[in-house]
């Protein structure tokens, strides 16, 4: 295939001499038509490579995850992405699909502390987890691990989830969002989901920052 021709695809590009630029994987949607014509780009969801020493099988040694308007989300071997139709009668020849039916406009997080997880959040949905497992013979599989209680904003804005931990002490893990919400026209505002999963802090950024918290909080005394 030829670079101009790529269309609703996540691609692995070489570099040449001079600079010039190759195609050398790609994954392409076996339906990638009918997401043309449904208004439901692949790439809105951009893509994320996950941490090589925590996810990785039977054959995969480096993941990556994307996802889109077309409310599927896609789990890659960063090695070979699955190219058009390769997988069985002719479906996507990837990892794993997880079917949500929720668009996304913002990129996909990862954890890969314990266990591992990765976390993605629709327009106008709660941001959802989902904890690496594994089939029989090894190969690595999402599950549904849980939800935020909140919904981000219903509409293009949504940022991506992002964890941060005490020093990789297992759970002092907090997950960051940044949603937009109709405050103004230049309001900024961070959902932080706290360590004990109870409580919500929400941190609007203008001119100056306001701090709210719903509840009391065991971790942020």
């Amino acid at each position: 295939m030829h670079l101009l021709d790529a269309d609703e695809q996540q691609a692995n590009l070489g570099i040449g001499a001079g600079g010039a630029l190759s195609l050398t994987d790609y994954f392409q949607p076996y339906d990638y038509q009918n997401m043309d014509g449904g208004d439901e780009d692949f790439g809105a969801g951009g893509i994320a490579l996950l941490d090589t020493g925590t996810f990785k099988g039977t054959g995969v040694s480096r993941m990556a995850v994307t996802a889109g308007k077309n409310g599927k989300i896609y789990i890659l071997n960063a090695d070979n992405l699955g190219g058009y139709r390769l997988g069985p009668g002719q479906t996507d020849g990837i990892i794993q699909t997880i079917v949500t039916n929720k668009a996304v406009f913002g990129g996909s997080g990862s954890y890969p502390l314990e266990g591992g997880y990765i976390y993605s959040t629709p327009v106008g949905y709660p941001t959802y987890a989902y904890k690496l497992g594994f089939t029989g013979s090894g190969v690595p599989q999402f599950n549904p691990a849980g939800q935020s209680r909140e919904n981000s904003a219903g509409r293009v804005g949504v940022g991506i989830p992002t964890i941060t931990t005490n020093q990789g002490r297992a759970g002092t893990a907090i997950l960051w969002m940044t949603v937009s919400l109709d405050l103004s026209s230049s309001c900024h505002v961070s959902i932080v989901i706290c360590p004990c999963r109870s409580c919500l802090m929400l941190i609007i950024m203008q001119e100056s920052c306001f701090l709210m918290h719903n509840g009391s909080c065991c971790a942020w005394h």
